[in-house]
């Protein structure tokens, strides 16, 4: 097991609060409290396609820009408060990512443009979140087989996507 925590170094990408975009096998990130004025918030990218393990949470991340870019990893997003105050996106996911997003609070400042967006073949788990304040809560244009107990509110379009589970924001009842 691999630990890699990298903060600013990574060349011109030092507008992001952590950027790791080396092979490893595992990256733990818990227990912080992460703010910026001028900057993004947590990138990563496994470059050798094995599938990084990501571990965030238990975090509070309040920046200006995007909140968290996660692409082909692995993840356990779980507990974290995420905030942003721009114009751009809250936690995009793409690159044949999986693994859960959970038990997290999603906040823009109502300008942003999407909560929590999944694409290129990913297909992360979206459970019991809080997301708000963004122009699209949650957009999925990757299947997504399980989204369940989300709040989704107070955004421009509650969600959106073709990869949305079948009658996903449906009201079915039956007596």
């Amino acid at each position: 097991n691999n630990e890699l925590i990298q903060l600013n170094t990574e060349g011109n990408q030092d507008y992001w609060m952590i950027y790791v975009t080396y092979d490893t096998d595992s990256i733990r990130v818990t227990n912080n409290i992460m703010t910026g004025s001028d900057v993004s918030g947590v990138y990563f990218h496994d470059n050798n396609s094995m599938g990084t393990h990501l571990t965030f949470k238990n975090n509070i991340l309040d920046v200006a820009h995007r909140l968290m870019y996660l692409e082909d990893v692995n993840m356990d997003i779980s507990s974290n408060l995420l905030k942003h105050n721009s114009s751009y996106y809250g936690v995009q996911i793409q690159d044949e990512s999986s693994g859960t997003v959970w038990n997290n609070t999603v906040i823009g400042n109502g300008s942003g443009e999407y909560g929590i967006k999944v694409f290129d073949y990913s297909n992360p788990e979206i459970v019991n979140n809080i997301v708000t304040g963004f122009q699209m809560g949650l957009q999925a244009d990757a299947v997504v087989s399980i989204i369940t107990n989300n709040d989704i509110w107070d955004n421009n379009v509650q969600f959106t996507g073709d990869g949305l589970p079948s009658l996903f924001g449906d009201i079915n009842t039956a007596n």
